[in-house]
């Protein structure tokens, strides 16, 4: 990624798994992060820059695919999948067996889309997601649009080269946030030697308060529009090279 003072940041990863459909305009790009844990997708965490990882990760499937096949990379669904063995009531059956493994994570909303992600199924079994006769997703289900999805991974390039440049500049300060969940500080090894205290006069913590999915993507939508780096939307812009 290029920085401001001519610098370059590099970042280094595995993917955990794409899962890839053709079609003759277009490819549809599916991102599988595996957990130890239990970890669960919060389009908070990714906007404050806590959660990361599923939409860099989506940036660079898009890039390497649309640059090696000429098409434009379509985000279809970007997902932890939490490794877990749980216990079950033996009166749950084998579907409740299969929902408590749901994936946790967004979906394209787009019909054809969804239909391609699991066929045939208006309840879906591998995420949140929830299909009316029609085949449309509910308003409470775990989908974004395309240029949603667009939005973030132009957002999350934006947040991560802003991150590149604090490094370069020095910029450390002992800063960690606040969130409904906890802090920073919570799990935090190095406690007795960072000094931090908020009981102590110039030591506050930077307190994220949640905020509607809404909220966060009208934010995403307008902090995406502002900056120059963008992914490629479409051939033409994959072929100009637009992406590093």
């Amino acid at each position: 990624l290029p920085l401001k003072d001519g610098s370059r940041m590099q970042l280094e990863g595995f993917i955990d798994r794409v899962d890839v459909c053709e079609e003759e305009d277009r490819i549809l790009l599916r991102i599988i992060d595996y957990k130890s844990g239990v970890e669960t997708f919060d389009i908070n965490d990714l906007y404050h820059g806590l959660q990361m990882q599923l939409v860099i990760y989506m940036n660079v499937a898009q890039e390497i695919y649309g640059k090696e096949s000429g098409r434009e990379a379509v985000p279809a669904g970007m997902f932890y999948y939490n490794l877990k063995d749980p216990i079950f009531k033996a009166e749950g059956g084998e579907e409740a067996a299969r929902r408590s493994f749901r994936m946790s994570g967004y979906a394209n909303s787009d019909r054809d889309i969804l239909s391609k992600l699991e066929e045939g199924q208006e309840n879906f079994l591998s995420a949140s997601v929830r299909l009316t006769k029609k085949g449309e997703p509910y308003k409470n289900a775990a989908v974004l649009d395309t240029e949603d999805f667009y939005a973030i991974g132009r957002y999350m390039r934006r947040k991560i080269t802003e991150m590149g440049e604090a490094i370069y500049d020095g910029k450390i300060p002992v800063s960690p946030y606040k969130n409904e969940k906890g802090t920073a500080c919570d799990y935090c090894p190095y406690s007795s030697v960072c000094g931090f205290d908020p009981r102590l006069e110039g030591y506050d913590y930077r307190d994220f308060k949640k905020q509607s999915t809404e909220e966060v993507l009208d934010a995403i939508r307008r902090e995406a529009s502002d900056t120059g780096t963008h992914l490629p939307r479409g051939r033409a812009e994959q072929e100009e090279g637009q992406v590093d």
